[in-house]
Parts: C-alpha cells; sequence; structure tokens
C-alpha cells in the first residue's frame, strides 16, 4: 500500500485529537474503557463506477476505538485512516452509540456521528478535491468481546457509489 506524507499527517492529527479527547473526559470513564485497534480491510460497492473503473475494494487502513460500556449500552470514540475506494487518502473522527444484545458473541446496532475526510479526483478538470463532510452512519459490530468485524454503511456521495465498509476490531485493554 503506497502512504501518502498526508494521509499520515491525519492520522497523527486525530490520534493528538483522540487523546485530548479522552484527556477531558473524567478518570473513572477512561479506567473502565475497552481501547480496541481496527483495522480497515474491505468494502462492498452497490453502484458500478461511471467511468469504467472497479472501485478500490482494498480499504487498507487503521484505527484506534474506545469503548465505554455500560450493560446494554456502548458509547464509543473512533479515529482512523484508510485508502479509499478511488485509491486516495480517507479519514474519520467520531463518536456513537450502540445497542448490545448477547455477551459471549456480541451484536451491536448503532450510529457512528463525526467528520469523514475524504479525496476524489474530478476527471473533467485533472484536479482532486478534498473535503470534510459531516456524518451520522449506521453500522453493526459482531464477535465475542475480544475482537470483532465492522460493517459501516457508507452512503452515496458526489459521484461516488454507496457502500459496505468493513473492518477488525481487536481489543488491546
Amino acid at each position: 500500500m503506497k502512504l501518502h506524507n498526508l494521509y499520515i499527517k491525519i492520522v497523527l492529527m486525530f490520534g493528538k485529537l483522540l487523546a485530548t479527547a479522552l484527556l477531558m473526559l473524567s478518570p473513572m470513564p477512561i479506567l473502565a474503557a475497552d481501547v480496541f485497534l481496527q483495522a480497515n480491510g474491505a468494502s462492498v460497492h452497490f453502484d458500478s463506477r461511471a467511468n469504467g473503473k472497479a472501485w478500490n475494494a482494498a480499504n487498507y487502513g487503521g484505527g484506534v476505538s474506545v469503548e465505554f460500556p455500560k450493560g446494554r449500552s456502548v458509547p464509543f470514540l473512533s479515529v482512523g485512516a484508510m485508502e479509499n475506494s478511488v485509491d486516495r487518502p480517507a479519514a474519520y473522527i467520531g463518536g456513537g452509540w450502540r445497542r448490545r444484545f448477547g455477551s459471549r458473541f456480541q451484536i451491536d446496532a448503532g450510529l457512528f456521528a463525526g467528520a469523514v475526510y475524504y479525496e476524489q479526483d474530478d476527471n473533467r478538470h485533472s484536479t482532486v478535491s478534498r473535503s470534510w463532510l459531516p456524518a451520522v452512519l449506521p453500522m453493526i459490530s459482531l464477535g465475542p468481546p475480544t475482537a470483532k468485524i465492522n460493517a459501516v454503511y457508507i452512503p452515496k456521495i458526489n459521484s461516488g457509489a454507496a457502500a459496505v465498509l468493513f473492518s477488525l476490531q481487536v481489543k488491546v485493554r
């Protein structure tokens, strides 16, 4: 995977923002938090590309998610970066809430809300458009408490396609 300098800067900036957000919380929720590393990996697209090229379905990247579970309620913060479906850098920062079902095998359903950084080639003008977009996205997580598969629905944006992004989440604390 080719890493772009901007891509690395985005990840570092978001990591600092997440660390700052965690430090602003009271100490008790931080001690009760579950920390996960995320490996972003694949997407399934529901439309074909207008230019005939295939979508990039290998959205490699990584991130960190911090969960604050309270019974069946799971608020969380998340930050990360990846290569998007047009082979350009993308990043996300935000949080959300999921409802948990099960204990040994968990099924969580909820929403991610935050901001998404997205780059896209503008073929008409031979330029790259870069933008931050607000996002409220439905998601589900499946798996045991130590490792989960996440699926996030991403609606069609501009000339893109609606897709489901899959990632692996592994508990480190």
